[in-house]
């Protein structure tokens, strides 16, 4: 298998079928490969055949190297699609990752603001604070999980740290609350004597149920959506439902004492004192009259299933795609 070891700490623009036009950043030696895993499909090929004689670029050359690209970008007219985080390995071991991530969300934001920040990583170092958090910020926070079957990752994957624990990823994985796009590889083959196909039922179906957990972006992107059209004073409504993001559950709840009342959209008024203001513990019943909105409105959930069911779709089908290597 021919292998590529990419210049570091910046490479490319490159053309991205899923990402557009990239730019890539390489927090590893541009001599060889760094990583936490050392997975037998890697296109820069094994760990032990690639080791670096050269230093991790320092914070301070990444941001000098980068600046220096963007502007040859800028003055040249070419527009990056996403500033991706890639290369000779796993760029969340990099010691100053979060640091890095800050200055990076800072030059995109002076040169190219629509452009998305990513990383791809494999997972291995998101039990750490500075790099949980750092992730929250990207645009896209792309992380890996082949399988949760312990077996198949130590001879596929190959973690380097004999403490890997699958349960403990995707524990991790559902911390970020929906922040986060699932990577998989999946395969049809052999590996020398060893079967390496993860496609059936056996791998897939309790892959699924970790992803159920986990509610990668979807969940997410449904919530950010509809709370475009929720009602606006405070934000208390907006902020309910993200606090149910991270539950392993299947619905949204909006939670505020007068959701239901905001959602469909009548005044409600108490069934002795037919004042909006009710008393303590008196029902309320409904009235023909609408209420206004400064901002957002009534049926929110609703109102945006029109708008935009279309783009929850595809999303879907882009994270839950398959694609067999054969």
């Amino acid at each position: 298998m021919a292998t590529i070891i990419y210049p570091s700490p910046i490479f490319g623009p490159i053309h991205s079928r899923r990402l557009g036009i990239s730019l890539g950043i390489n927090l590893q030696p541009a001599d060889g490969k760094t990583c936490s895993f050392d997975c037998i499909y890697c296109e820069c090929g094994y760990n032990a055949d690639h080791r670096p004689t050269l230093p991790r670029p320092s914070r301070e050359e990444v941001s000098e190297a980068l600046e220096k690209k963007l502007i040859e970008m800028r003055d040249s007219g070419t527009e990056p699609n996403v500033l991706t985080f890639a290369g000779n390995g796993e760029p969340t071991g990099h010691p100053q990752f979060a640091e890095i991530i800050d200055d990076t969300i800072a030059l995109r934001d002076k040169y190219f603001p629509e452009a998305k920040v990513s990383v791809l990583s494999n997972s291995t170092f998101i039990h750490r604070p500075q790099v949980h958090d750092a992730l929250m910020k990207v645009d896209n926070n792309i992380l890996k999980l082949d399988t949760v079957d312990i077996d198949y990752i130590k001879k596929v994957d190959r973690p380097v740290s004999p403490n890997y624990n699958v349960d403990n990823i995707i524990e991790g994985l559902r911390s970020f609350n929906g922040h986060v796009i699932i990577q998989t590889m999946f395969m049809k083959g052999r590996m020398g004597a060893d079967n390496v196909d993860n496609t059936s039922e056996r791998f897939v179906t309790p892959w699924l149920e970790a992803l159920r957990k986990i509610k990668p972006m979807i969940k997410l992107r449904i919530i950010k959506d509809c709370n475009a059209n929720v009602p606006l004073k405070t934000g208390a409504l907006r902020n309910s439902a993200l606090r149910w993001a991270p539950l392993t559950n299947d619905y949204i709840v909006w939670d505020t004492p007068y959701a239901h009342f905001q959602h469909t959209g009548k005044v409600m008024i108490g069934e002795t004192s037919h004042s909006p203001w009710a008393h303590y513990g008196e029902k309320k019943i409904y009235t023909n009259r609408n209420l206004t909105y400064r901002q957002g409105g009534s049926r929110w959930v609703e109102k945006t299933f029109t708008q935009r069911s279309a783009s929850w779709d595809r999303l879907a089908g882009a994270l839950f795609k398959k694609e067999f290597n054969r």
